[in-house]
C-alpha cells in the first residue's frame, strides 16, 4: 500500500516544515510541532521530544486547512451512504461538538467557542470525516445492526448513558493517560 517509485517516494518526503504547524486530531488533541515527513497516508510532526506518526484519517485539520476527506474516502456505495445517513442522524455531530467543547472549555466560553466552530464551518467538516470513516470502517450488515439497536428504546438510552458516562470519564481518562505518558517518557529518555 505504502509503495512508491523512489522518484516519487523523494518528491512526496522532501516537504520538510521550517515553522511549527498545528495540527487537530478527531479526538479533539491539538498538536504542534514541525512536519519531518507527509505523504497520502500519513504526517509525522516532531514535537520536540521525537517524532510521532498521525495518520490522516485520524486528523482535522493541519494549520486550519481541513484534512481532504478523499484521502480517507472509502469507494463510492449509494446504499451504504444512506445507512450511514440514517446513523449519523441518531448520533449527531452537533452532539459529538459540543460534548468535545463540554470537555475542553470553560462553562463561560463553551457558547463563544460552538458559535466559532459553526462560522468556521467546523461542524460540515467534522460531518463528512465522520461520514467517510464510517463508509470506509464499517460494513453494510454492521450499518443496519447499528441503526436497528439506536432506533431501539434500548439503544437510545445506551446513546445518552453512553454520551453522559464519557462527559463523566474522559477528562480524568485524558489526564491519567497524560501523566502515565510523562512518566514513561522520562524512563526512556
Amino acid at each position: 500500500m505504502k509503495m512508491f517509485m523512489v522518484l516519487g517516494g523523494v518528491l512526496l518526503f522532501s516537504s520538510v516544515s521550517v515553522q511549527a504547524s498545528t495540527i487537530v486530531l478527531q479526538d479533539g488533541r491539538t498538536i504542534t510541532g514541525d512536519i519531518v515527513k507527509q505523504d497520502k497516508d500519513e504526517v509525522i510532526v516532531n514535537n520536540g521530544d521525537s517524532p510521532v506518526t498521525y495518520y490522516k484519517d485520524e486528523i482535522v485539520s493541519i494549520d486550519g486547512n481541513p484534512v481532504a476527506v478523499k484521502d480517507i474516502a472509502a469507494p463510492a456505495d449509494p446504499e451504504k451512504e444512506k445507512l450511514v445517513e440514517q446513523f449519523l442522524e441518531l448520533m449527531p455531530t452537533d452532539e459529538f461538538i459540543q460534548d468535545w467543547v463540554e470537555l475542553r472549555f470553560p462553562l463561560a466560553k463553551r457558547q463563544a467557542v460552538l458559535e466559532m466552530l459553526k462560522r468556521d464551518q467546523s461542524y460540515q467538516a467534522v460531518t463528512e470525516i465522520r461520514t467517510q470513516g464510517y463508509m470506509k470502517y464499517y460494513s453494510i450488515d454492521t450499518l443496519k445492526a447499528m441503526i436497528d439497536f439506536y432506533s431501539s428504546p434500548e439503544g437510545k438510552e445506551s446513546l445518552e448513558a453512553l454520551r453522559k458516562f464519557n462527559l463523566h470519564a474522559m477528562p480524568q481518562v485524558v489526564i491519567m493517560m497524560e501523566r502515565e505518558a510523562a512518566r514513561i517518557k522520562r524512563s526512556i529518555q
